[in-house]
């Protein structure tokens, strides 16, 4: 594509103009100049003419497509206590991590890696780059989801990312704005997904 800030107008006028002017230029005979020479005159100047229109025009290469293993994505894995609480089936929820995520085994961790570089980090008061999800402790007190998303654009702002994906079973509960952690990556068009653990409501407990 072409991001000229000259009027596309005036590009086409300025071409044939100068087309016009370098074929008359050298119609006329000029010395001893032969046909075939004159030809080759013309010709050169209207190749240089068209290098300079083609500059004006500043063509830009856009790739809007994902690069395997060159699109990195971010995922944020909740380190927080409740993590160890039993999900609906009877388990921890972070069995979900455990399984989705495991170095080879793990569906979910495979199916990202065919396309992305993958960078993982565990979160719960603070964020902390991560090898593999099994160095995750589950023993955090608090959800600082905000601080986690600002340190994965900050750490990652120097590759192209993809996406985020949070995998936690609760909210932020930092007591800061999470709108300021969303719009900048929203505004540098990097989408964020959240799988949620646990259950979807809590039973009533009559006693």
């Amino acid at each position: 594509m072409f991001r000229s800030s000259w009027p596309l107008v005036f590009l086409l006028v300025l071409a044939v103009g100068g087309g016009l002017l370098a074929i008359a230029s050298y119609r006329r005979p000029k010395g001893k100049a032969e046909k075939l020479d004159r030809a080759i005159m013309a010709s050169l100047r209207l190749g240089a003419f068209a290098v300079i229109l083609f500059a004006l025009l500043r063509p830009t290469l856009v790739n809007s497509s994902t690069v395997p293993q060159r699109n990195f994505v971010g995922v944020l894995l909740d380190d927080s206590r409740s993590m160890t609480l039993p999900g609906a089936d009877g388990r921890p929820r972070h069995s979900f991590i455990e399984e989705q995520l495991a170095p080879e085994s793990g569906s979910l961790l495979s199916a990202l890696e065919e396309k992305f570089a993958v960078r993982v980090f565990r979160y719960s008061s603070s964020s902390d780059r991560v090898e593999f999800a099994s160095d995750l402790t589950y023993d955090g007190t608090r959800t600082d989801l905000v601080g986690a998303l600002d340190r994965v654009r900050e750490e990652l702002s120097s590759v192209p990312l993809s996406g985020v994906v949070v995998i936690s079973d609760g909210a932020d509960n930092s007591g800061k704005s999470l709108a300021e952690s969303i719009v900048p990556l929203q505004a540098a068009s990097v989408p964020v997904y959240t799988v949620g653990l646990g259950e979807d409501a809590l039973e009533p407990d009559i006693q």
